[in-house]
């Protein structure tokens, strides 16, 4: 024997202009009894409704839910253009998103609002966060949380050989090639990160070193309010070369350019060394952190509250006098003295001093 499986198309209903009589309920739930001839209208019954029930499927894919139909787990219906799935055995429980017998497979029909776990879905298709977040409108728009699309605004695009010169740039951030471009911050075959901003009679650009000659990192800047060729580029230390230290001598920088700075701890701290009565003196040797070029360093004291007190008692440029010895090299002697004629009481005081000079 054949199986055929017929196509998706409607059924013309049988006795669609016929005589139609649905029987008693009693002989519905009879049925035939044997020799018995059935009225024609009750047949054409039989025949139109069940036409009328395929034709719903067709038409639906899924049949629509009503409230006297008793639905069992996993029973898939149709309701107001969603699709929902029967999570338990249930009967005139209308699908809801606060309905727990039932979950929406496929709904809003043109967004995902109606999915039960939003969450879920955007997981399972590996979206990340990103689906929840709003594209940023322009270049200006920088709210908190928007997201910014790749070549928005210049946004990480690989500067192209169309523009040889980068006074021709437009507002972006873009990664230069490594030749055949003008007006870069150094000379030809390095690289570079520039960001460009023209906006209200402003020109403004920062370049850091990618690769190419010199070390990576260094960082430059330029700013026009007309022509870009009459900016020049300034450059920004370049981190990669700054050293910092410190001991027990105190805390020391060096920068490349050959310029070095020292801060002392304190050196004397008449909270626990005692004050200083007017007329007296008191010199301190501070060694320094780090040694610098042969008598290069400048010396500065400085003058702090002492323990145990909110400042230096009067002003201390008033109450004290400082020297110290300058253009030195591994270590310096510091002296301070009470000068207030004012008030001959003793005076607090805690001293401190910065060293300023080559090391190279």
């Amino acid at each position: 024997m054949t199986e055929e499986i017929g196509t998706s198309n409607l059924l013309r209903t049988w006795a669609n202009d016929g005589t139609v009589v649905v029987p008693a309920d009693a002989k519905i739930d009879e049925g035939w009894l044997r020799g018995e001839q059935p009225p024609h209208e009750w047949m054409n019954y039989i025949h139109n409704v069940l036409g009328q029930k395929i034709n719903h499927a067709l038409s639906r894919g899924a049949a629509d839910w009503n409230s006297d139909t008793e639905y069992l787990a996993g029973a898939i219906v149709n309701r107001s253009g969603d699709i929902w799935l029967a999570l338990a055995t249930n009967t005139n429980s209308e699908p809801s998103s606060g309905n727990s017998n039932w979950s929406v497979l496929l709904g809003g029909r043109d967004n995902l609002s109606g999915i039960a776990s939003d969450g879920a879905a955007r997981s399972n298709l590996g979206l990340g966060n990103a689906a929840t977040r709003t594209v940023a409108s322009d270049a200006y728009d920088f709210e908190s949380g928007r997201v910014a699309l790749t070549n928005f605004a210049g946004l990480a695009n690989l500067f192209s050989g169309s523009i040889s010169d980068l006074n021709d740039m437009p507002s972006g951030f873009y990664l230069t090639p490594i030749s055949g471009l003008s007006n870069q911050p150094a000379d030809n075959g390095n690289r570079y990160w520039v960001y460009t901003s023209r906006a209200a009679g402003l020109f403004f650009q920062i370049a850091r070193r990618r690769s190419g000659g010199g070390a990576n990192g260094s960082l430059y800047h330029r700013i026009s309010t007309g022509d870009p060729a009459e900016a020049d580029w300034r450059e920004v230390w370049d981190t990669d070369g700054v050293v910092t230290g410190e001991n027990s001598n105190g805390e020391f920088i060096r920068f490349p350019n050959g310029w070095q700075i020292c801060h002392s701890p304190t050196l004397y701290d008449s909270g626990d060394s005692g004050e200083i009565a007017f007329g007296d003196a008191i010199q301190v040797t501070w060694t320094f952190p780090a040694e610098f070029a042969e008598n290069s360093a400048l010396v500065t004291p400085i003058a702090a509250a002492a323990a145990g007190t909110s400042a230096v008692q009067t002003d201390a440029a008033a109450s004290f006098a400082f020297a110290a010895q300058r253009w030195r090299t591994s270590s310096t002697l510091i002296s301070t003295r009470n000068i207030n004629s004012a008030a001959t009481a003793d005076r607090p005081i805690r001293l401190l001093a910065i060293a300023q000079g080559r090391w190279l």
